[in-house]
């Protein structure tokens, strides 16, 4: 069974991150896909060096600008 792991977008270690690394958990072979991906290195180990599928939202001018 392939299983994939949605997340709308990985910005901050928080929450919801949580639920993702727990569900990496039951799922370690889940790809994971994201709107935009811009997790800074110190909060990434739940991610275990996963590659991250994000958007083309990823590569749009000012996508990583806080508002």
């Amino acid at each position: 069974m392939k299983v994939a792991i949605v997340h709308e977008w990985l910005t901050t270690y928080a929450g919801s991150e949580k639920v993702v690394e727990q569900m990496l958990e039951v799922y370690p072979e889940a790809d994971v896909f994201a709107m935009v991906d811009f997790l800074p290195e110190k909060d990434r180990g739940f991610l275990k060096n996963r590659k991250v599928r994000t958007s083309f939202l990823q590569n749009m001018p000012f996508a990583k600008k806080e508002v």
